[in-house]
């Protein structure tokens, strides 16, 4: 590399590049199309499908473009990579460049995606200011991240503060009065003045003279900073590892739903106030955000599953959690009792900001449409209930179920996986948009035939769950016992839910076979039972 700024960029693009690539060629092909279908239902059905895994760009760009972002974020030290502090470079060359390269970046996408998918959507969406706003919170995003803190998790929270503040209050200001030029300017000043502290932040990391602010802690709790330490030990091996779980996959979680949040903010509320946001899809209203913690857990269930720190390039189990004094069977339960946990708190995380957007700016288009669907004040009240159970069932449910992927520790597995599951998703999808838009006949003796399709689906789940229960029990990954207690609560589960069935939904709209069925093949059997054969297969090699 002849020039810094060539080789921080190499560093930078080098490591995703393929992932740059498959991104990129994505986004041409949905380009190109969403110019060249016609305006039709079918068509704008295709390029709503087609567009909502673009959103992934600009989370591509915090995750990749920001150095260190595979560290520990809730450290209190700069997450900045230690060794790139002993480049012969200024420190302002070791901000500047990854910054102006971040920001490059986060404009480019944001305005290709804007210009030529969005707005093929929605020909009045605004441009420059949710993309200067984007790239306001990359910049502090990389900034948070390189300047060191007194205290562990407290770059956490600010983070989500400041970045939350950066996407609510220029809405909230231009819901007073229109925004003008000026707000623009405020914004695009964002990228300087993080970029400053940015520097000042990193000169500090490297001279090792970061904030202690621990005694605060010790001070609190009346220890010494000597005596600093857990007060006392765990109880079992089970316990240990739930804490160790947690350790690992907390903060990543918390970061996503952080992120996540943000993005949703940004077209709630710059779209929500407006009079034809009613016509406007789900994820510009306040009741997206009650769904966001499944998008989270449908892509953080591969990661739960990694046997493996975060940091390390192989996927295989590590000699540490293999040689653990726990078995197989109890290193998954310690892995979903923390999905539980993970699930609950984003929940705790978004269920009460919804409702504040939802108040604040009358906002109620989400819950309206799923409100009119009950008659009687005590089925809504059934059915509020039932979301508060159902959504973090749900989320837990998308996480556990796509564990077993990553238990095997084999990367081949992972992606042959990922790109079969995605292409039958998006195959299935548009096929059965294509076919009840052109021929809606055979819709007709679909449905004539759903009860025995659906039957046989949730028939061959039955013996597939039976195989591998007894796969479990025969490699002793499982006692008979607690093979026992698991069908019993199943079966409870599919019990409860057939009942709440039976109360809410019409006599007259679904026949009872199709209910069943359909219950059946929602509570998960077979996946939950192949995360420990899995991480069997991981850890004895």
């Amino acid at each position: 590399m002849r020039t810094p700024a060539a080789a921080i960029a190499w560093q930078l693009f080098a490591r995703y590049r393929w992932y740059w690539v498959a991104g990129i060629a994505y986004f041409v092909a949905v380009a190109i199309l969403c110019q060249v279908l016609p305006e039709c239902p079918f068509a704008n059905a295709v390029r709503y499908c087609l567009a909502v895994p673009l959103v992934a760009m600009p989370v591509g760009v915090f995750i990749t473009l920001a150095i260190g972002s595979d560290g520990d974020m809730a450290d209190r030290d700069s997450v900045y990579p230690k060794r790139m502090f002993t480049l012969p470079v200024a420190a302002r060359t070791l901000v500047a460049w990854p910054m102006f390269l971040g920001a490059a970046t986060m404009l480019v996408v944001c305005l290709a995606l804007g210009q030529w998918v969005v707005r093929t959507l929605w020909p009045e969406a605004p441009l420059w200011r949710p993309t200067l706003l984007l790239t306001a919170c990359l910049a502090w995003f990389q900034t948070l991240q390189w300047v060191p803190f007194g205290l562990r998790w407290l770059r956490v929270g600010i983070a989500l503060a400041a970045i939350g503040a950066l996407v609510s209050v220029p809405a909230l200001v231009g819901m007073v009065e229109p925004p003008g030029v000026w707000l623009d300017v405020v914004l695009a000043a964002q990228i300087p003045l993080a970029c400053g502290v940015a520097i000042r932040g990193v000169c500090r990391a490297r001279c090792g003279d970061g904030p202690d602010w621990r005694w605060i802690l010790n001070r609190i709790r009346g220890l010494s900073l000597r005596h600093h330490q857990r007060s006392r030990p765990f109880r079992s091996a089970s316990q240990a590892q739930r804490w160790l779980e947690w350790r690992l996959h907390s903060t990543g979680l918390f970061i996503a739903i952080g992120i996540g949040t943000a993005f949703l903010l940004v077209g709630i509320l710059y779209c929500s106030p407006s009079p034809a946001a009613k016509d406007l899809p789900i994820f510009v209203h306040p009741a997206s955000l009650l769904l966001l913690p499944l998008l989270v857990a449908l892509m953080a269930g591969p990661a739960f599953g990694q046997c493996c720190s975060q940091h390390a390039k192989s996927t295989a189990c590590s000699s540490f959690l293999a040689t653990r004094p726990i078995d197989c069977a109890g290193l998954v339960r310690a892995k979903f009792t923390v999905a539980i946990a993970g699930a609950l708190v984003m929940y705790a995380l978004t269920v009460p900001l919804a409702v504040a957007l939802m108040i604040g700016l009358q906002d109620y288009q989400g819950l309206e449409q799923v409100m009119a669907h009950v008659s009687s004040p005590a089925e809504q009240v059934v059915v509020g209930l039932a979301a508060l159970v159902l959504l973090p069932a749900a989320t837990w449910t998308l996480i556990a179920t796509n564990m077993f992927v990553s238990l095997t520790g084999r990367k081949w597995v992972i992606v042959v996986f990922s790109i079969v599951g995605m292409g039958l998703f998006y195959t299935i999808l548009c096929l059965g948009i294509w076919i009840s838009l052109v021929y809606p006949e055979f819709i007709e003796a679909m449905v004539t035939l759903a009860p025995w399709l659906l039957g046989g689906l949730a028939a061959v789940k039955l013996a597939s769950a039976a195989w591998v229960l007894r796969v479990l029990c025969r490699r002793r990954l499982l006692g008979e016992t607690t093979a026992v207690r698991l069908v019993g609560l199943w079966l409870a589960v599919v019990v409860g839910l057939l009942l709440l069935a039976a109360w809410l939904l019409p006599g007259n709209l679904f026949a009872w076979p199709v209910v069943v069925s359909c219950v059946v093949l929602a509570v998960p059997a077979v996946r939950i039972g192949l995360a420990p054969l899995a991480l069997a297969w991981n850890r004895h090699r």
